[in-house]
């Protein structure tokens, strides 16, 4: 009886070690595929891609920054998170990007689009 019960929980660890090399196998040539065909400026690091994928695992839908394009989303709530206002004072001095557009756009197609983006170039 007793040699039952270990073997019992010896399959349940085996059981877990392929899982977890199965699905980690799987997220590994995911995110080398993406980087290899859908990455058109900088390829996405192994973090971000995981974040990107639970996000996208926990709402139910894809994200849509992860898809090749001009298209932009909102991502735990960053674009509607800021408000403008007009600054007092001379524009040259008071005209500052809004971070949290500027970080979305950067990090989809590169801190120069970002910087050249009328969407970031907010008077705040």
């Amino acid at each position: 009886m007793h040699s039952e019960e270990v073997r019992r929980t010896e399959l349940k660890w085996y059981r877990k070690l392929a899982i977890e090399l199965l699905t980690g196998t799987a997220v590994v040539n995911a995110w080398v595929l993406y980087n290899q065909f859908l990455s058109q400026k900088k390829t996405m690091g192994m973090t971000e891609f995981n974040e990107y994928l639970v996000m996208s695992l926990i709402t139910g839908k894809m994200n849509e920054e992860m898809l090749p394009g001009s298209k932009r989303s909102d991502i735990g709530g960053l674009r509607s998170s800021h408000t403008l206002v007009e600054a007092e004072g001379p524009k040259l001095k008071t005209r500052k990007p809004c971070m949290s557009c500027y970080e979305i756009i950067a990090n989809n197609e590169g801190s120069s689009e970002a910087r050249q983006s009328k969407e970031s170039d907010y008077i705040l």
